[in-house]
Order: structure tokens, then C-alpha cells, then sequence
């Protein structure tokens, strides 16, 4: 368990301050988690829409793992340091994990602390569960003030933005990649998506629109023919 730490002096000024940051610090990391889960959205769910359902439903550190390898699996979609990118923003996830359990299991309260007559804690802080230790204690396993929630929101929403960056190069890569071709017959063109959809390049809904746009000049050159 957590070693206790003393109460800082100062808490926050009222429990709505520490409700709404609470609820920011938790959107914010759901935020991140989202973000992640597009990013493998992006990679699998058109090619392994078993492994998307897997995702959705698996434990973080599941989630984590599966991320992980399909960004090995499809080295080939990114550029420059954007794995590395990903890979140290789940490092300080990790790093940010626990105080996001802290403040998902926390509680507001009002506490006016006293040593004599010397004021040692008054304010609102997010402490443990009342019933961990029994009676208020001056030196809670953990406890939050608007600084500490904010400092957790900085931090989670500079790692969102970097998975986010990810995850929207890759996007807009793909989309990219599956523009309208230029080739001069039809069987060339078969043949390249044929590839392309073997070396993993392609996802069933681009393929599929391919196809569809080589049939359509496939029936254009054969009306033209029998005029």
C-alpha cells in the first residue's frame, strides 16, 4: 500500500472546484484511451474486426499489449519516430495510471486540521475511502488539491495529443493511399490491388471500392466497344 503523506496546508476553496476537475482528469484519460483504441481501430479494424472486439472488451494493459504488437505487425503504416512516439506516451501512462485510480476512487472532503493552536490543513481534498483507516487521518494513503488535478490533466492531455497526432497521420495516410489509380488497363489495375491487399496495405473497405471502380471502367471500355 501507498505510504500516507501529510495533508499540503491549503485544500481547494470548495467541492464544486474539486467535482469538476475530478471529472475533467477522468474525461481526459478517457480521451487517451480513445485515442489509442482509434489509433487500432486505424491498423486492424477493417482486416481483423475479431481482434477489434477483442480490443474493446480486453483490460488496459490488454489493450496495451495488443496496440503494441499491431503497431509491429503494420511497422510499414507509420514514418519518422511516430511508434517510438506512442510507445513513450503508454510509458507515462503507465507512469499516470495509478493517480488516475486514485481519482477515480477518491472522495471530496472538508477538513480542518489543527496541531494546537497552528492550522496544519483546512480546505477541500480528494482523500481515500473514509472507511480504509477509519476516523479522518492527517496523513491519508493519498490525497488531491485542484494543483495536483490539474498537474494530472496537463499530463494526460500532452500524452493524448502525441497518440492523437498518430493516429490521425495514419488516418489520413490511408485515405491517401487509397485514391483513384492511374492505369492504362484493367488487368494491371486487378493486379495491383491483388498485391496491395496481400503485403497488407489495404483494408477490405478500400480494396472493395477499388474493385468496384475497376469493374465500372471494365464495363465502360466494354459498352464503348460495342458501338
Amino acid at each position: 500500500m501507498k505510504k500516507p503523506t501529510p495533508l499540503v496546508r491549503n485544500g481547494g476553496k470548495s467541492a464544486a472546484e474539486l467535482f469538476s476537475l475530478v471529472g475533467q482528469a477522468l474525461s481526459w484519460w478517457e480521451a487517451a484511451e480513445d485515442s489509442l483504441m482509434g489509433l487500432f481501430r486505424a491498423l486492424c479494424g477493417d482486416l481483423e474486426p475479431v481482434a477489434m472486439e477483442a480490443f474493446v472488451q480486453a483490460p488496459r494493459k490488454v489493450r496495451e499489449s495488443m496496440a503494441l504488437l499491431a503497431m509491429n505487425t503494420y511497422a510499414y503504416r507509420f514514418v519518422g519516430t511516430e511508434v517510438a512516439d506512442v510507445q513513450a506516451s503508454l510509458k507515462e501512462m503507465n507512469k499516470l495510471a495509478s493517480r488516475r485510480n486514485e481519482i477515480a476512487h477518491g472522495f471530496v472532503v472538508e477538513y480542518h486540521g489543527r496541531d494546537g493552536n497552528t492550522v496544519v490543513a483546512e480546505g477541500h481534498y480528494l482523500l481515500p475511502s473514509r472507511n480504509e483507516t477509519g476516523p479522518m487521518v492527517r496523513e491519508p494513503r493519498f490525497h488531491h488539491t485542484p494543483e495536483t488535478l490539474r498537474q494530472f490533466i496537463t499530463d494526460i492531455r500532452r500524452e493524448n495529443g502525441k497518440i492523437q497526432d498518430v493516429y490521425f497521420a495514419v488516418m489520413t495516410r490511408g485515405q491517401d493511399f487509397a485514391q483513384q489509380p492511374e492505369f492504362n488497363d484493367w488487368g494491371t489495375a486487378l493486379m495491383d490491388v491483388s498485391r496491395r491487399l496481400g503485403r497488407q496495405e489495404l483494408n477490405a473497405a478500400d480494396a472493395l471500392r477499388l474493385l468496384r471502380l475497376i469493374m465500372s471502367r471494365v464495363d465502360e471500355q466494354t459498352a464503348a466497344s460495342s458501338l
